[in-house]
């Protein structure tokens, strides 16, 4: 699989929303590990985070000093 299909607007295609509609699930999914683990993160980073819908979702759920920080390539997503 090419990185260019999610730069040359081959993604955006197919995914439209960058899969938003999961993204509340996955944050949840995320939240209850780091419960389970009794972690307090200071930082959360995602690579590749789309339109950053989970990064959103945690940063309602996670302490108020989390820093967020999310990385992608593709323009769109943005």
């Amino acid at each position: 699989m090419s990185a260019n299909r999610y730069t040359d607007g081959a993604y955006l295609a197919q995914h439209p929303g960058w899969h938003r509609e999961h993204s509340e699930w996955k944050a949840a999914q995320i939240r209850a590990i780091v419960a389970r683990s009794g972690l307090v993160p200071r930082t959360v980073v995602e690579v590749g985070c789309g339109a950053g819908g989970i990064l959103a979702a945690l940063q309602r759920e996670l302490e108020h000093a989390t820093h967020f920080t999310g990385y992608e390539i593709a323009a769109e997503a943005l």
